[in-house]
């Protein structure tokens, strides 16, 4: 087993990056950056910040609050970092885990599945036997579930995803990738169920709002329209900036971004196909 070695300054730098991570906040995402950049520069050494801050460059990229300016700017940054953090320490799990997110979701103008599975692969194996006292392997395992959806193999993501809530208390945003793979593998009940079993009450700020959509699109899908429509405007309730929740909605609906084979391509399809019946 290979422990992280600890710099102290630099390593609560990094805890304060994390911590204070909420993807629907601007606020929340640059303060982790900010917090991740004064960890580096403590310790430019300090892979895992190097790694964290790529993933949360990726954020950056995803968020509907960022600029297209801020975003063309992290997603150069991303998967750079991501490398760099593989090179410093390629026995850390996260810095593999780190690399496969931004791969999959920044890497260049199309999303690059090939590499960022690959990445994801090398992560679960290597957290396998890696002693984290931050105990954050099962989040690798969740994220490569949501990663095997996207590359056209909802059914291995949803055994990621369960094998990541079994091994202990569950955050929100398990259900949410699970309500995803269930999306993709055509199991509509199952995915509402799944998004339904987020534990934050949906109200709440820090209510994931796009779990909503998968929701509408599985509603939709099954034939319940009434569903569907009422949660869409529940998705516009829980957001609240029109303007932000479009972007939401323009960001999970890019025909052409998720150009990979031919798996990846009928679950793109079949993706905007559900948002489409539910009215988006």
């Amino acid at each position: 087993m290979k422990p992280i070695t600890i710099d102290l300054k630099a390593h609560q730098k990094y805890l304060k990056g994390t911590k204070n991570f909420n993807a629907f906040s601007k606020a929340a995402i640059d303060k982790s950056r900010l917090f991740l950049k004064q960890a580096i520069a403590e310790n430019p050494q300090y892979a895992r910040a190097v790694g964290e801050l790529a993933y949360m460059n990726s954020q950056v990229v995803l968020s509907p609050f960022h600029s297209k300016k801020e975003a063309k700017t992290a997603r150069v940054a991303a998967v750079k970092l991501a490398n760099i953090a593989v090179q410093l320490d390629p026995y850390d799990y996260a810095n593999h885990w780190s690399l496969g997110f931004s791969l999959i979701n920044t890497g260049g103008n199309v999303r690059d599945f090939s590499r960022g599975i690959k990445a994801f692969e090398e992560a679960a194996r290597l957290s396998k036997d890696f002693t984290d006292p931050l105990d954050r392997n099962p989040d690798v395992l969740a994220e490569f579930g949501e990663a095997l959806c996207y590359d056209g193999s909802p059914k291995k993501g949803i055994q990621k995803i369960e094998q990541a809530i079994a091994h202990h208390a569950v955050p929100d945003w398990y259900y949410w990738n699970l309500g995803f793979a269930y999306y993709c593998d055509k199991q509509y009940a199952k995915s509402v169920n799944a998004i339904d079993m987020i534990a934050t009450p949906v109200r709440s700020k820090s209510y994931p709002a796009p779990a909503l959509l998968i929701r509408a699109a599985a509603l939709a899908q099954s034939g319940n329209k009434v569903g569907a429509n009422k949660t869409v405007k529940t998705f516009f309730a829980v957001v609240g900036n029109k303007t932000a929740a479009n972007q939401i909605v323009k960001n999970e609906f890019k025909p052409g971004s998720w150009k990979q084979s031919k798996k990846a391509l009928q679950i793109e399809k079949h993706w905007f196909e559900g948002l489409r019946k539910a009215g988006l």
